[in-house]
């Protein structure tokens, strides 16, 4: 069978869309992967898909940016089109993002038929703008916002699918906490500056002996990652600073700690690798899902959540010295952490995919 995913150009989008074309891939379909120019932040590695990139844009500004938007919109879904045309149909699934609205659109138009997936806790905006087109609404909690009454049976909750090298992280123990304690920094799809500004200050202010245990592995935004490599050469601490970390999986497998925002894509990926972790919420998110998705890590004990305005260099140093003086916390989160995970969110939503398309072809 063939299978459209369509993305928004964001790590969030990205990742679990990512995570269903290697399942359905691996079951023997053919994946075509539809976004915008924005996914070439993620394209360093051999893909097994085709990418097709179309041109859209978001409805911000006055009158003429939303006419000049409009248009590329009708543009991109012209292109959508023409993809979904010359590649003879099949089933297209949305996973959030403007990028996603033109091929959705065009998938309508043709009359294929359509899963929307929402990651977050929340509805995003393109997802309630796309739900009433859909046939299947599939979602990552239990409980999401914004879902209209008429919308609402078309849900099906299957988890948020993840990428094949975070699953395996499940499998492996906690590390052991001996000399070093690792802590690993990510802030959403290409850092944030609230970590490089606040983290090296709240190491600065802990005493050499505790700060000399610690190793930071961080992702910042490129006009930071020199300030915050000489930040931390200053005071000693052994860190690895980049703007975007092509091993996650790997690093996520070593950390003992993550501080992070709370992405979909994150929170979910924490909780199926069993790491604890402080999750400052990105406090402009649409609709809050930020909070909401954090909230949910935090009420299972797995995540301590801490508001932008309430996280300091003072009230972070606080919480380190108090973890690396007592570590039992960190192990009990991430026993608690592990029982979020969604597992086998990937084989839900192809067998769903599948399942859909099977209906189309009788």
């Amino acid at each position: 069978m063939k299978f459209f995913l369509s993305s928004g150009g964001t790590g969030g989008h990205i990742f679990p869309a990512e995570a269903l074309a290697e399942e359905l891939i691996q079951r023997g379909h053919e994946v075509i992967f539809i976004t915008d120019e924005r996914y070439k932040n993620y394209d360093g590695s051999e893909k097994k898909f085709r990418i097709e990139k179309i041109p859209t844009a978001t409805l911000k500004g006055g009158v003429f940016s939303k006419l000049k938007a409009l248009t590329k919109i009708f543009f991109g879904i012209m292109v959508a089109l023409k993809i979904l045309v010359r590649n003879r149909g099949g089933v297209v699934i949305g996973f959030g993002g403007y990028p996603s609205f033109p091929a959705i659109i065009a998938a309508r138009i043709l009359s294929l038929k359509i899963i929307i997936h929402e990651q977050n806790a929340v509805l995003g905006i393109a997802n309630r703008a796309l739900a009433p087109l859909a046939d299947i609404i599939a979602t990552s909690f239990l409980e999401v916002r914004d879902i209209t009454v008429g919308n609402a049976r078309k849900i099906c909750y299957i988890g948020n699918p993840v990428r094949g090298a975070i699953a395996e992280v499940h499998d492996r123990p906690y590390p052991e906490i001996d000399k070093n304690l690792n802590i690993l920094v990510i802030g959403g799809s290409l850092g944030a500056t609230i970590f490089s500004d606040v983290v090296p200050a709240a190491l600065a202010k802990l005493e050499p002996g505790i700060r000399k245990k610690i190793k930071i592995s961080q992702q910042a935004r490129a006009e930071d990652v020199e300030r915050v490599k000489k930040n931390y050469a200053e005071i000693g601490i052994i860190a690895e600073v980049e703007n975007f970390f092509t091993d996650v999986p790997k690093r996520l497998a070593a950390a003992h700690l993550v501080i992070a925002r709370a992405g979909a894509s994150t929170v979910v990926e924490l909780a199926v690798a069993g790491r604890p972790s402080i999750l400052v919420p990105y406090p402009d998110s649409k609709g809050d899902h930020q909070l909401y998705n954090a909230r949910s890590l935090e009420k299972i004990g797995g995540a301590w959540v801490v508001e932008q305005q309430n996280f300091t260099p003072e009230a972070l140093a606080f919480r380190l010295e108090t973890i690396i003086m007592n570590p039992e916390p960190l192990l009990l989160a991430a026993e608690n952490a592990k029982k979020a995970a969604g597992l086998k969110a990937a084989e839900k939503l192809a067998a769903l995919a599948e399942k859909l398309g099977a209906e189309k072809l009788c």
